[in-house]
Order: C-alpha cells, then structure tokens, then sequence
C-alpha cells in the first residue's frame, strides 16, 4: 500500500469576542497561507461564549481561514465555551453553527477510517 501524506493543520481555542486581536488573526491567516494545509482542524471553544453574535462571528472566521488556505476538508469539533456560558454554565445547546457553514461540525467521535466523504486523496 502507497504512503499517503496529508497535511495537517489544527487551532484551537479562538474564544471569538468583542476584543478579538486583529493582528493575531492575520498572522494565523498568514500562517495558514503558507502552510496551505490539506485539512483544517478547529478545535474547541470557537466562540468565548455561546451567544448568537459570537457563534456567528466565528463561524464567518472560520470561513475567512477555509478561504485563505483553500483545505480539501474543515473540521469543527466546539467546546465547552460554545454550549456553556463561561464554559460551565449548560444551555442545553441554546446556540448553533449557522446550517449554511460549509464545513464539518463533529459532535461526537466517529470510528477510526470512516468518514461522511469518504477517504482523504493522497
């Protein structure tokens, strides 16, 4: 069987809010620019809390990054602070990721080697 190499890149941790630091997100989209990463990983606690604007804040970056570096597949997994206030306090899932986002939101673990597209090219 060939080798089969895929690039990778994972952030996590965004807490997108009013005091976000533009320079941060503009060195992270220059980063990913350069990397131009096969598969895009955004792991946990997109927004700082699960308020309606912050989801929908994060979910336009989260389209800002998939447009600068171009992945074959995006991957969303939300955190605590996207269900809880202050990341402890439950909504019972008061918000969501907007339905039209174009990329995979996972909410819970899947077996290893499946996927709901298939395998990733070589």
């Amino acid at each position: 069987m060939p080798e089969v190499r895929v690039r990778i890149a994972q952030i996590s941790d965004l807490h997108i809010n009013r005091n976000n630091d533009n320079n941060v997100i503009g060195m992270l989209k220059t980063i990913l620019e350069k990397m131009r990463p096969q598969v895009l990983i955004i792991s946990g606690d997109l927004a700082n809390q699960p308020l309606p604007w912050q989801m929908k804040k994060a979910a336009e970056l989260v389209d800002e990054l998939k447009a600068c570096c171009q992945p074959l597949r995006v991957l969303v997994m939300p955190g605590n602070h996207d269900y809880k206030f202050w990341g402890n306090v439950g909504l019972r899932r008061f918000t969501r990721i907007s339905p039209g986002a174009e990329f995979n939101l996972l909410e819970r673990p899947r077996h290893a080697g499946t996927s709901d597209r298939g395998p990733l090219p070589g």
